[in-house]
């Protein structure tokens, strides 16, 4: 059954951060709301608060950083009140994130697929023949041949790391995909073809910080 409410509702979001002389606020009284199948673009300045909001959303921050009195709802729930259970499969299933320094995510001692293969046998009841399929389909999806499932973080150029955390964070079909800086390692034929992807996703609301 289709759950109603915004993928997801921010209302009134304040994030400070503690430091020696003070607080600092990085977030200041931010609301918006994603619908499904929407796509936000926020464009601002290195230092603007764009990742902070980013992990208030992923429920990621930790201290010294400081969330005032606020609601972020995802399906009329708000994630802040989430218990460990709830937030691991929110976490990848419903929503997931692609980090700015996305191409430096990557285990260097682990291959490419078994990396995939992990997130998703950590989430669904399939077999790892099954999962190592559904990972080489995310390979494709991103512009990288079956055949580099083998290789080693290192054995790709920048770009192509970035296109390999870009399918992970699609490996379980998730409801919202927060970008932070999405394609700054991709050429513009690249970036075309990843955007291409993610737009025709009929499921898929997206965030993105630029």
């Amino acid at each position: 059954m289709e759950q109603n409410g915004h993928l997801p509702e921010v209302r009134d979001l304040c994030v400070d951060y503690l430091a020696e002389n003070g607080t600092v606020r990085a977030v200041d009284h931010v609301s918006l709301t994603i619908d499904k199948g929407e796509t936000l673009c926020l464009a601002g300045e290195s230092g603007c608060g764009k990742s902070t909001l980013a992990f208030s959303i992923a429920n990621l921050h930790k201290p010294p950083a400081l969330i005032a009195g606020v609601e972020i709802l995802f399906h009329r729930e708000d994630i802040h009140g989430f218990d460990e259970r709830r937030l691991r499969q929110f976490r990848w299933n419903e929503t997931s994130l692609v980090f700015q320094s996305a191409m430096n995510c990557l285990n260097p001692v682990i291959t490419i697929g078994e990396q995939i293969c992990d997130v998703i046998l950590a989430h669904q009841p399939v077999t790892v023949d099954e999962a190592r399929e559904r990972a080489a389909e995310l390979l494709l999806t991103v512009g990288i041949h079956r055949n580099r499932l083998g290789d080693y973080p290192h054995q790709f150029s920048g770009g192509m790391r970035h296109r390999v955390v870009i399918a992970i964070a699609l490996a379980l079909n998730p409801r919202l995909v927060i970008m932070d800086e999405p394609t700054t390692t991709l050429d513009v034929v690249v970036e075309r073809e990843i955007m291409s992807v993610l737009g025709n996703r009929n499921r898929l609301s997206a965030l993105r910080f630029y």
